[in-house]
């Protein structure tokens, strides 16, 4: 077991339930996410605004124990199957999503989408693809950003992106 100083418990109590605004059943809502200061990102990478699996990732800002949606995140070219929010990452206003099914350079070859907040608004910034994706990479399956860094990784490399103005 796992102690963390000055907490027990006793002293973990549940604050929030997060639900994205437009879900049905089973979209995955969850399976991925990540918290950065008072912001969390969720994938529902299963989420069907442009056909099943298509996907989508949701933004919600936290005002002291209230969580409110600030933004549901959506591929500006999002297809049935893409599995966009298959992976998240966030770091202060950039927000990361993966969508590794998306037949962008082939079949399952995958990308990643770069968000940035200004103020509440969240506005698609750059399409990741890596130069030598090729049919069933699954580019995107796993995306990290920090400061200006960002890495999406697949099952065979990782490839590591630099962003002018973060």
């Amino acid at each position: 077991m796992i102690s963390i100083p000055g907490v027990s418990a006793e002293t973990i109590e549940e604050v929030a339930k997060l639900v994205g605004s437009d879900l049905s059943p089973n979209e995955r809502f969850g399976q991925r996410l990540v918290v950065s200061n008072d912001t969390v990102i969720v994938g529902a990478d299963w989420h069907e605004h442009a056909g099943v699996v298509s996907g989508a990732a949701y933004v919600f800002v936290s005002y002291g124990t209230n969580w409110v949606e600030q933004a549901e995140l959506l591929a500006s070219d999002g297809m049935q199957g893409d599995s966009f929010g298959g992976a998240v990452s966030g770091y202060r206003d950039v927000a990361v999503v993966g969508a590794p099914l998306d037949d962008v350079s082939g079949m399952d070859s995958g990308s990643a989408y770069v968000f940035v907040r200004e103020g509440t608004t969240w506005t698609e910034q750059a399409k990741l693809v890596a130069s030598d994706v090729a049919p069933g990479d699954w580019f995107g399956v796993s995306v990290a950003v920090f400061e200006d860094t960002i890495l999406d990784g697949s099952g065979k490399r990782i490839w590591s992106h630099r962003m002018e103005n973060p």
